[in-house]
């Protein structure tokens, strides 16, 4: 085996074979060892993957010193969105110690059309993910209380909690893309080498069109009936002080969204520090 004396590039099969070869030893290892994959074997052949690539790196001619700057470089590239990661963590919790993740429950609760449940909970779910960019606190909260509606009260209006269930992840899952707090559009826009806003506008128009379909699908599956959450809502009442108030800190956050500030920068001034009682 000869090496060129200078950098070449590479071939398409020689780049597509890393990527098969993690696919193929992340599926083993799912196989193997079902969700404890997560604990270490996934990991090994992450490190198999990219000794794979280092291989066909030094191969065409790179030196091991430019593909460690090369990987060094790459990860710089995915920081951004980590320091994002670690601020939601902060949002989100101060966010349900300060009671504005119960506000937005409730009021999603007093919104609920009793003719339209599909569509109202999956437009309340998407305006609650572009507003704080998690997907996953956005099914983890006002979701659960949703499926727990479907499943209980409302499921003498005919409703279905799979259908539920895809409405709410529907709406959660549309902020993931459009919201500038997002940790995966902001991933995205790091890793292509793009400008944050610039890569959400671009991607804006697939974004709403698809989001009309699928609220548009969500009115045609609704079904009419009488649709009751007082009990809900009293219960939340009597445990929390529920005001428009606690509306602040999202309301922040929106508006520095719009002035473009940092997301880093927005999502930590979003986070108002809490008292301990």
């Amino acid at each position: 085996m000869t090496r060129p004396e200078s950098p070449q590039p590479v071939t398409l099969t020689e780049a597509i074979i890393p990527v098969a070869s993690l696919i193929v030893l992340v599926g083993l290892s799912y196989f193997l060892f079902g969700d404890a994959g997560a604990g270490g074997p996934n990991q090994v052949g992450l490190v198999v993957a990219t000794m794979i690539a280092v291989f066909i790196g030094w191969r065409r001619g790179h030196s091991l010193t430019s593909l460690r700057e090369a990987a060094v470089a790459s990860v710089g590239t995915g920081i951004g969105a980590i320091f994002i990661l670690l601020a939601v963590g902060a949002l989100i919790g101060t966010w349900a110690l300060s009671g504005t993740l119960v506000a937005m429950v409730y009021y999603g609760l007093k919104l609920l059309s009793p003719n339209y449940f599909y569509l109202t909970a999956a437009a309340i779910c998407a305006f609650v993910s572009v507003s704080i960019g998690s997907s996953w606190t956005v099914a983890g909260t006002i979701g659960i209380g949703l499926i727990g509606i479907a499943q209980g009260i409302a499921q003498g209006m005919g409703l279905s909690p799979a259908i539920a269930a895809g409405a709410i992840i529907s709406g959660a899952y549309f902020g993931d893309k459009s919201s500038p707090l997002s940790d995966s559009a902001n991933l995205a826009a790091a890793a292509s080498g793009a400008e944050l806003y610039r890569h959400l506008r671009e991607t804006f128009l697939t974004s709403v069109v698809s989001m009309a379909v699928t609220l548009a699908l969500f009115y045609i599956l609704g079904r009419p009936g009488d649709f009751d959450a007082s009990a809900e809502i009293a219960a939340m009442r009597g445990a929390f002080h529920i005001s428009l108030w606690l509306f602040l800190p999202l309301l922040l956050v929106i508006v520095l969204a719009i002035f473009k500030m940092p997301p880093f920068t927005a999502i930590f001034l979003g986070a108002p520090p809490q008292r301990d009682d």
